[in-house]
């Protein structure tokens, strides 16, 4: 994936992306839920770590879209 915004250089982005890294990385991670079992619905359960990832992602990307990015493929 790759982060537009209208004005910015590659330095910019660089620093921004690096910016929104940290702050994702320090973000508390919520506490683990645990869904009750349902025969009619097949889940996975996530690991601590997945579920780290996943958050550390969601914060990035959150991050830099209020910076005024955007996503490109």
């Amino acid at each position: 994936m790759h982060w537009e915004k209208a004005g910015s250089n590659e330095a910019k982005v660089t620093e921004d992306s690096d910016d929104c890294r940290v702050q994702a990385r320090l973000s508390q991670l919520p506490p683990p839920t645990v869904a009750s079992p349902s025969g009619s619905v097949t889940t996975r359960v996530l690991t601590r770590e997945d579920e780290r990832a996943l958050h550390d992602t969601e914060n990035f990307q959150k991050c830099m879209r209020d910076k005024g990015y955007s996503a490109k493929r």
